[in-house]
């Protein structure tokens, strides 16, 4: 398996379980090219870093974005936006730094800002709240949430580098045990929202992820219903309402 920045930047991170640190490590030690390109990273995350601190926002990165649309006029104190990675109904999500950890973070912004309607706000808010209550392997973390300067709602979440559901399926081709797999998965991961009181209500494939592991991750908690009974069949008639 050939190792990318991504996967650099998350063992710098100290971010991924052992086995994967373990790995990006030995193939560092045996490639002088991965080598090499570690110490540039390192030393351009630090650059970064002691930027932020002492000077303010960083600028773009060299020629432009990396990826995807423009970046936010928004400033968040504490983290550098590098990247739009997607957008939804409610929210566009960034690839960004997050500046004391050097962890890189997924930061969903409220699109309408400070113009967003109560009922958007309640929803924003609601979305966080729910999501930041579960506490699954299978479900995106999420690790704070606040206002920028502007008046814009944000929320850091689990950055999970990977494809969509049904396009995973479609260019990785698993066998049918590992398709198995990932539906156990993503059900274990609902199994744990609804003995939470917790309803996803938009579950599909675009908002599950499989990463380079083959770990599937359930996402956008933007619709989801939080009621009180923890009764299973309660909670399933409540779903198909």
């Amino acid at each position: 398996m050939t190792v990318g920045d991504e996967a650099l930047l998350r063992y710098l991170a100290e971010e991924g379980d052992q086995r994967e640190r373990d790995a990006t490590h030995a193939q560092v030690e045996g490639s002088p090219t991965l080598a090499r390109r570690l110490d540039e990273l390192r030393a351009e995350l630090d650059s970064w870093t002691k930027h932020l601190r002492h000077a303010g926002p960083v600028p773009r990165a060299r020629g432009g974005d990396l990826a995807g649309g423009p970046l936010p006029a928004d400033t968040i104190p504490g983290y550098s936006i590098l990247a739009e990675v997607g957008r939804g109904g409610q929210g566009v999500v960034y690839r960004a730094l997050q500046v004391d950890t050097g962890r890189l973070v997924a930061l969903k912004l409220l699109r309408d800002g400070p113009l967003a309607s109560d009922d958007t706000l309640r929803r924003f808010r609601r979305e966080v709240e729910i999501a930041a209550g579960l506490d699954h392997d299978g479900i995106v973390t999420v690790y704070e949430a606040g206002e920028t300067p502007q008046g814009r709602q944000y929320v850091a979440m689990e950055l999970v580098e990977g494809r969509r559901l049904d396009r995973h399926v479609e260019a990785a081709e698993p066998d049918f045990r590992a398709r198995v797999e990932l539906v156990l998965q993503v059900a274990t991961a609902i199994e744990h929202a609804h003995r939470k009181g917790v309803i996803h209500l938009d579950l599909k494939p675009s908002n599950v992820v499989v990463d380079g592991e083959g770990v599937a991750k359930v996402l956008d908690f933007g619709l989801a219903r939080s009621i009180q009974a923890q009764d299973p069949t309660q909670t399933l008639s409540l779903a198909l309402a």
